[in-house]
């Protein structure tokens, strides 16, 4: 455990630096209060919240294909969203 780190947690290195940017898919780096950012996590948290959903589908063999079809259009949405738009 590292010394000066809140609890004791070892400290994370990106080799980017902490400038408040986050990078996107194919290059490029936009500012972590970039929508982009906001939409990225929104639509993470709903596949993770549909796959939570689908983990409790149990026996439910009608809905369990239509729940991962769903997850998978949202991540290749978040995937479209997260790219450099000159990339897209």
């Amino acid at each position: 455990m590292s010394a000066g780190t809140p609890g004791g947690t070892p400290p994370i290195y990106t080799k980017t630096g902490d400038d408040g940017t986050t990078g996107l898919l194919f290059g490029g780096r936009v500012s972590k209060a970039d929508p982009v950012v906001e939409v990225c996590g929104t639509l993470d948290e709903a596949v993770a919240a549909l796959g939570l959903g689908r983990s409790l589908l149990r026996g439910e063999r009608d809905l369990e294909p239509v729940v991962l079809d769903l997850q998978r259009g949202l991540f290749a949405a978040a995937a479209e969203v997260a790219a450099n738009p000159r990339a897209r």
